[in-house]
């Protein structure tokens, strides 16, 4: 049963992960701030990861689901 749950896990997060494709993300940092003087530095960063690696997750999750020992 326990592997039927992994099974099932992959197959999700492999479907997302080929659907999104991967996400991007803006950290704020502070630099200075003095009294009325505010000064952000903002980064933005992408994430991005290969469709095939959630292709894989999908099939490696169907065969765990498929051939789960009974």
């Amino acid at each position: 049963m326990q592997r039927k749950k992994v099974g099932i896990v992959s197959i999700v997060i492999g479907l997302l992960m080929f659907i999104y494709g991967g996400f991007n993300y803006n950290p704020s940092e502070k630099k200075v701030n003095a009294s009325s003087f505010n000064v952000n530095n903002e980064k933005f960063n992408n994430l991005q990861w290969p469709p095939i690696a959630g292709v894989l997750l999908v099939v490696g999750g169907i065969a765990v689901v498929l051939f789960e020992r009974k």
